[in-house]
């Protein structure tokens, strides 16, 4: 609880549970202090748990439910299987949500090239700031209205416009007629917006390859 003294290495911040805590494999995420030998701590560190819960998850996810399974597992691989990390791309989700066809990024016209500073018309001929302008705006009115699910305005804003499961989850209620994509009238009755798909979603995230790491001596 946060107004508890937590125990040695833990600190009073929430634990995120990022699947269903019934499943047979869940996902739990948690900030405490780094474990060092001899039983010190060391600094802040984020930590990712996976439990998984009968005979069926322990076989598929390591072969087995006896010891010397779990002793030859290779977690680096089933760390690979199991954690899917994005990256945003504001531009294509800018203009997802404005219906305009989203283009490969080497196929993108770059921004006005100045021998200055940009100025403010060059910045708003330049179709790239406009999408992720518009990208912005959309992000920050879903923190509005999902600021009540969070601890304060900081962290919903945080999350919603860098939390790829947040955005993806509200484009696809845009999707399924769940939310209101625009208010008012369309401007250009004769122009006919590109549908919301799952294809066009995820051409709006790109993966991260995660990078080995080794170990301190």
């Amino acid at each position: 609880m946060p107004d508890q003294i937590p125990p040695a290495g833990c600190v009073p911040e929430p634990t995120f549970y990022l699947d269903d805590r019934k499943g047979s494999v869940t996902l739990k995420c948690y900030v405490r202090q780094q474990k060092l030998p001899r039983g010190g701590f060391g600094g802040l560190v984020v930590r990712l748990e996976w439990t998984l819960t009968g005979q069926r998850a322990l076989t598929l996810h390591l072969g087995g439910n006896q010891i010397n399974h779990m002793a030859a597992a290779d977690l680096n691989a089933f760390l690979k299987r199991n954690i899917r990390l994005e990256r945003v791309d504001y531009i294509a989700l800018g203009n997802l949500f404005r219906g305009i066809k989203i283009t490969a990024r080497r196929d993108r016209r770059n921004s006005p090239v100045c021998d200055t500073t940009p100025t403010v018309r060059d910045r708003w001929e330049d179709p790239d700031y406009c999408a992720k302008r518009a990208a912005f705006l959309v992000l920050r009115c879903l923190a509005y209205g999902e600021e009540h699910r969070f601890a304060d305005w900081d962290q919903a804003l945080w999350i919603c416009k860098n939390s790829p499961a947040q955005i993806r989850g509200y484009f696809r209620e845009l999707r399924d007629g769940k939310r209101n994509a625009r208010r008012g009238r369309p401007r250009h009755k004769s122009q006919t917006r590109r549908a919301i798909t799952d294809y066009r979603i995820n051409r709006c995230f790109h993966a991260i390859q995660l990078t080995p790491a080794t170990l301190a001596v």
